[in-house]
């Protein structure tokens, strides 16, 4: 809506899931919505089933990345700041989401390069299952290179 009929700024994880239906929020920005990683991310990620893209507008950057619809799980409705509800990545299924898509996510240079953090909820006994049932051996892989940084860092 139009400034003189809004209420408020919509929270940026509620208009990314209006820009692209069936999408939730994932990836970076929900690492950073559960504490998983210590960085704020200026734009907001979501993965989708539709067409992959950018949209910038007065209300912030959105990225939309694909993914099969079999892979569409792990979120939930989160109430956000200033009203309204989002869904939004699980921490195990955002972070798997982001190795999933980065071409060396499964890698430990990059998993270390996450900086993941002890303050947020990383279940790692979640994040077996979900890479289970993701049904693919390099994500359960990569799950367990996330699983030997997190005990390695002594978190």
């Amino acid at each position: 809506m139009p400034p003189p009929y809004r209420t408020g700024t919509p929270s940026p994880f509620v208009v990314a899931n209006a820009l692209s239906p069936g999408s939730y929020v994932s990836c970076q920005s929900a690492l950073s919505w559960h504490g998983v990683i210590p960085e704020g991310v200026k734009a907001v990620t979501s993965v989708t089933p539709g067409r992959p893209g950018i949209h910038t507008n007065p209300l912030g950057t959105f990225i939309q990345r694909h993914v099969k619809h079999s892979l569409l799980w792990g979120f939930e409705s989160e109430p956000m700041p200033g009203g309204g509800t989002a869904r939004v990545a699980l921490p195990e299924k955002a972070l798997l989401d982001l190795l999933y898509l980065e071409q060396e996510g499964g890698s430990p240079e990059y998993v270390r390069e996450l900086r993941l953090s002890g303050h947020g909820e990383l279940s790692r006994a979640i994040l077996r299952q979900f890479a289970k049932r993701w049904g693919s051996p390099g994500m359960i892989r990569a799950a367990g290179t996330v699983i030997d940084e997190l005990e390695g860092n002594g978190l």
